[in-house]
């Protein structure tokens, strides 16, 4: 199972966010860091992965739409989400 911790302070703004999230998830170099890129992605990772996303709580307004994403990719079903 493949577990990916991550946490939400650094997902403050896009650059920082996606780059943050590039090396946690391990996305390809050539990584489109938007949210579109983050979703198609997301849905490339394998079936069981599980995100756990630390200090929702306190989410800026940008670490909000990249959690929104993820949460829609896991909707789909690839993805299980803890929001801690």
């Amino acid at each position: 199972m493949n577990i990916v911790i991550l946490d939400a302070k650094k997902l403050t703004s896009k650059g920082e966010a996606h780059e943050y999230l590039r090396r946690m998830f391990g996305f390809p170099d050539w990584y489109g860091k938007n949210l579109d890129a983050l979703y198609d992605c997301l849905g490339d990772l394998p079936n069981g992965t599980v995100v756990m996303v630390n200090g929702v709580d306190e989410l800026t307004d940008y670490a909000g739409r990249v959690l929104g994403v993820i949460e829609e990719a896991a909707g789909n079903g690839a993805l299980r989400l803890i929001k801690k």
